[in-house]
């Protein structure tokens, strides 16, 4: 598959991702980063997300992971995700990991095409 197909496949992967999450929490936000975000597809590469959802809020780590990996698990495609509030987001430190993907991120959702 070319790299613009595969992109599309990966299009195709978040929205349904995105359509999962949404029974479950209100998302506000979902940021694509790493090797799809750059433009630097490989043959490992896989989907790296940031889910922003307000609902995180009245949740720990493990119960946003569970809600996560129960929308994924229709998806062989490998992902990787990590949920956060907007506030813990935009807070963020701009030399820790969530910076970096502040700078470099594209937010697929809500879709902008």
């Amino acid at each position: 598959m070319d790299r613009k197909g595969n992109y599309r496949k990966v299009k195709q992967v978040i929205n349904e991702f995105a359509r999962e999450l949404q029974k479950q929490i209100k998302v506000e936000k979902i940021i694509l980063f790493g090797s799809y975000a750059k433009g630097n597809i490989h043959a490992d590469s896989d989907i790296d997300l940031v889910i922003l959802s307000s609902d995180f809020a009245k949740m720990d780590y493990w119960k946003r992971v569970k809600i996560m990996a129960r929308a994924r698990q229709n998806y062989e495609f490998p992902m990787d995700y990590f949920g956060y509030t907007l506030h813990e987001f935009e807070t963020a430190s701009p030399l820790s990991t969530l910076g970096e993907i502040k700078e470099t991120g594209r937010v697929v959702f809500p879709s902008k095409d």
